[in-house]
């Protein structure tokens, strides 16, 4: 989720960039990144409190939740429009489209501790997952709450997450319905599938992805 930045100096960027819904530091602690209320997000520099770059555009609505990936090269943005959006935090540029199926403000975003995986709270009451590199949902939404979600994390270790919602209530989401699973069934495989299955099986318009790292990729001829 990352850290709040200092109340004792908040309220400067909230003057300077028109309202911050979200303030997270990057993993490093050199750079902050601030959501707004005009859909717009800021990069800050905590030293010097001066922008670092052009505002990042694209959301219709406030921006409520912000999460840098563990390496700090990507951004993370959840909007009242109720669409995620990832973006390169080096060069202040959107990646891919926007991320959408929420039906309701998205409240939370974070990405897992590895940086292969999103997931995302809405006021829908759901939780998404969703693949870090492809932006694309993985699996369906899982129902989370009756009530409104206030907030979730992953363990540190990326196997569980836990999400609060209205009224105290928690529920903890078990490591197969969000990242373990393919590292488990990759332990159990001795090959990635070949370009010629990805076509039959996946689909044809995504683009080859090497789904287990460091299994060798057949050949689509098995005589060769």
């Amino acid at each position: 989720m990352g850290r709040r930045y200092p109340t004792t100096r908040r309220h400067d960027y909230e003057r300077k960039s028109g309202g911050s819904e979200s303030v997270v530091f990057s993993p490093d602690g050199h750079r902050i990144v601030a959501g707004s209320a005009d859909g717009s997000l800021q990069l800050w520099d905590p030293g010097t409190g001066q922008r670092v770059g052009d505002l990042l555009t694209g959301h219709t609505g406030a921006v409520l939740s912000v999460g840098f990936s563990p390496d700090g090269h990507r951004i993370v943005s959840g909007s009242a429009d109720t669409n995620l959006r990832l973006w390169n935090a080096d060069a202040g540029q959107p990646i891919g489209d926007p991320m959408t199926g929420h039906t309701a403000a998205v409240t939370n975003v974070e990405f897992s501790p590895q940086g292969l995986r999103i997931v995302s709270a809405s006021d829908d009451r759901t939780v998404r997952l969703w693949d870090a590199g492809t932006v694309r949902p993985i699996g369906e939404p899982m129902n989370s709450h009756t009530n409104l979600m206030l907030e979730m994390t992953f363990s540190a270790d990326g196997q569980q997450l836990i999400s609060t919602g209205l009224g105290q209530n928690r529920r903890l989401w078990p490591a197969p319905a969000l990242t373990a699973w393919p590292s488990m069934v990759c332990t159990k495989l001795t090959q990635n599938m070949s370009h010629q299955q990805w076509h039959d099986w996946v689909s044809t318009d995504i683009g080859y992805g090497e789904l287990c790292p460091g299994l060798p990729i057949p050949p689509d001829n098995p005589s060769q």
